[in-house]
């Protein structure tokens, strides 16, 4: 197939979620010479499993990988042809460098242009990758007010749930954004979302001599044209932006949120907000008790730490380390693995320093569901209390691992336990970890799932170190029927931990 010559580096516009990506997205899109490729998350979805995906030398896994890339529903929404799309990959150099770029020429083509670009929001923080896939690569980073965008993303399914976890995720991507900025400055644009809504015109001009293309009205015009990289039945909340541009939506979180809320947002976010020239709204004197206490967690940690560590030298507790640490002269290194049940990620971390594991899935809900004989007693502002504590504990977990999510090695599934494994083909992991809900039914459920889930010769472990409560022995009632199956093995149990081994499959001659 005769490819569509691309003549400069491709487009990428990145930021936080609900920072007006998209809306940037339709407009350069409605540009004659310039096409916009919608969210392919091909950091996130591919690059960041390489490790899975193994040896691209390897025919089957490079088979396995194109065939994952024409499988996402972005590369129908393109319109690519698959066919076409597979058989120029097999003259590539293999890499996933070279298979983006060839997704984004077979975009171009089917646009009839030389200027292609994606738009995947969270690849603002890759864009040092982005930037060594693409040497000639040119970024547009968009930033919106941390508070307007806390308040838009209450009404999208991925929020964090709380506006805390959801301003932290801007400050996670401003953050990030700034440590794997390109090397090369000059390639990074940063426009101010509120900017381009009160000066749109202006804005595109300089954007346009930015990427060395003349401004075209078309651009103004973007509402006119079928949103064709857009699936408004999959992500409804994009909606607004087959609209004209409105700057009704510029203040609307003063409105939307309350004083409490804001000072909430403000708290987590106001070392960043002054990079930007946002001005905290918050009177410093009830901000600044916020701030402490965002911070004394953190302090408060260290001198429980301490406390705990005095006290085993005393030998006034046994060393927590040493009940779980005999599970890792058993485990596998270099293994792929999963814990269920991760509140804080102590285990998590333990689990990285003494196994180094290949993959590392931390699946927990971080969600508080109170008992039926608990319910009577706590009022909803209770529970949403408890939840915000839990809300804090999965954003502690993801800036704990900040750095092995980014290399890949660990991913975060906030989901349950059930739809989270359902996800992963049968026999993938080499060993599952067991420590969440300690009741009888529950913990049948994550037995019979992670053992189909983890290979043969691989080990299911459940911890019980929860000897109170009316779910008493319930562990161990559990793990004794589950092993009455004929291809598990209790192999060992030891300080509360109960060892199952899947069994090798018998040959059969």
């Amino acid at each position: 197939m005769q490819m569509y010559e691309i003549t400069r580096g491709p487009i990428f516009i990145v930021g936080c979620g609900r920072s007006g990506t998209t809306l940037l997205q339709r407009m350069l899109d409605a540009h004659p010479e310039i096409a916009i490729a919608p969210e392919t998350e091909f950091i996130l979805r591919f690059w960041l499993y390489r490790d899975r995906y193994g040896d691209l030398g390897r025919d089957e896994n490079y088979c396995q990988l194109i065939a994952d890339i024409v499988a996402m529903p972005e590369f129908s929404e393109m319109r690519l042809d698959g066919g076409s799309f597979c058989q120029d990959a097999w003259h590539l150099d293999r890499g996933y460098a070279a298979l983006f770029g060839l997704l984004l020429k077979h975009f171009a083509q089917v646009r009839h242009v030389d200027i292609v670009g994606e738009k995947t929001p969270r690849h603002v923080r890759y864009m040092n990758i982005l930037e060594r896939f693409f040497p000639a690569a040119r970024f547009i980073h968009i930033v919106r007010d941390p508070r307007a965008v806390v308040e838009s993303r209450r009404r999208v399914p991925w929020s964090t749930g709380s506006v805390s976890g959801d301003a932290n995720m801007w400050r996670l991507d401003i953050r990030l954004s700034r440590r794997n900025a390109p090397l090369d400055a000059s390639s990074l644009y940063t426009l101010h979302y509120e900017r381009l809504v009160q000066a749109p015109e202006e804005s595109l001009r300089e954007i346009c001599r930015f990427l060395g293309v003349e401004f075209d009205s078309a651009m103004l015009g973007y509402y006119r044209h079928e949103p064709v990289s857009i699936n408004l039945e999959r992500e409804p909340w994009k909606l607004g932006v087959t609209q004209p541009v409105t700057q009704t939506t510029l203040e609307r979180w003063r409105s939307a949120l309350t004083p409490s809320q804001i000072a909430e947002i403000e708290a987590v976010v106001w070392p960043e907000m002054g990079r930007f020239g946002y001005q905290v709204q918050t009177p410093w004197w009830q901000l600044l008790p916020r701030i402490v206490l965002r911070m004394f967690p953190r302090f408060r940690r260290r001198i429980v730490r301490w406390a705990v560590v005095f006290a085993r030298m005393l030998r006034l507790i046994p060393p927590e380390s040493d009940r779980r640490a005999f599970l890792f002269e058993l485990l596998p290194d270099s293994s792929v693995c999963a814990e269920i049940g991760v509140l804080m990620g102590d285990f998590s971390e333990q689990i990285l320093r003494a196994a180094s594991p290949q993959e590392l899935h931390l699946i927990d809900t971080w969600k508080y569901e109170p008992f039926e004989v608990c319910e009577r007693f706590l009022s909803d502002e209770r529970i949403g209390v408890i939840q915000h504590g839990m809300d804090r504990c999965y954003t502690s977990v993801c800036s704990r691992f900040e750095s092995d999510i980014l290399l890949g090695r660990v991913t975060v599934h906030r989901n349950c336990s059930g739809e989270a494994l359902t996800r992963f083909p049968d026999a993938y992991f080499d060993w599952v970890y067991i420590d969440k809900d300690h009741r009888y039914a529950s913990v049948k459920q994550d037995l019979d799932l992670a053992f189909q889930k983890t290979k043969p010769g691989g080990y299911v472990i459940c911890g019980d170190h929860i000897k109170w409560g009316w779910w008493l022995n319930d562990v161990t009632k559990a793990v004794n029927e589950f092993v009455k199956e004929e291809s598990a093995e209790l192999v060992l149990v030891r300080n509360d931990q109960f060892v199952v081994r899947k069994r090798q499959l018998e040959s059969r001659g």
